[in-house]
């Protein structure tokens, strides 16, 4: 299991974070993005994470976990301090993902270099929106070597001199010249991010942030997990 991941940084002050843990049989994965860009939205952003990691540690699933960092952000900042983020868990033996998107970009799986699913099933309302909550855990079968992409909006509203965005079609495609290159899984990572930045003049006007996640089954069983 290769998993990388990478923030640009904008100009202002963002909120993207994210985080992944890796155990024997699962890989659990979280994406925030805290709306605004000031040094509000990168504290919402921070207790999000930490909210996060606190309810993966306790054993809570995926309703669970997004509840916590749903149920923490109203505690800290009351009704209007939001964010989005995906929490995901793969199972490494069979490929079974499971995913909740609550308000964020929806991730997308490359198969062979190329994208085969934007990953639309898993919706929950925005973290700290009080709203009627509507929860749905979607499942989806990885194949061997697929890549499971995660990304914040900064990477897709990212615009070129003309103003225009780079959209999802044109993330994937950098991600996709990348991967049939075979370039290790870090260097995509940056690779793109940079790609995206330059495309912007090194001006971004949001956090990019993207993580990638490249299942396989060779050499599983030697993936060392000690200091979890």
């Amino acid at each position: 299991m290769l998993v990388s991941g990478v923030v640009e940084p904008c100009e202002r002050l963002g909120g993207d974070v994210f985080d992944y843990a890796l155990s024997p049989g699962a890989l659990d994965l979280a994406i925030f993005d805290g709306t605004g860009h000031d040094l509000h939205a990168g504290v919402i952003a921070t207790v999000a994470l930490a909210a996060y990691r606190s309810a993966r540690r306790d054993g809570h699933g995926l309703i669970g976990q997004a509840q916590v960092v749903h149920d923490t952000l109203v505690e800290e900042f009351g009704v209007g301090a939001l964010a989005t983020g995906v929490v995901a868990r793969l199972d490494l033996a069979t490929g079974d993902l499971r995913y909740v998107s609550a308000g964020h970009p929806y991730p997308v799986v490359l198969r062979s270099g190329r994208p085969v699913r934007t990953l639309c099933g898993g919706r929950r309302t925005l973290l700290g929106l009080d709203a009627p909550l509507s929860v749905v855990v979607a499942h989806e079968r990885l194949e061997p070597e697929d890549l499971l992409v995660l990304y914040t909006d900064g990477m897709t509203d990212a615009r070129d001199p003309g103003g225009h965005p780079l959209g999802l079609d044109g993330l994937t495609e950098l991600l996709s010249r990348e991967m049939t290159a075979t370039t290790p899984l870090p260097e995509v990572a940056r690779r793109t991010a940079r790609a995206v930045a330059d495309r912007s003049g090194g001006e971004l006007g949001d956090d990019a942030t993207l993580l990638l996640a490249h299942w396989t089954r060779r050499g599983q069983a030697n993936v060392d997990t000690g200091g979890r």
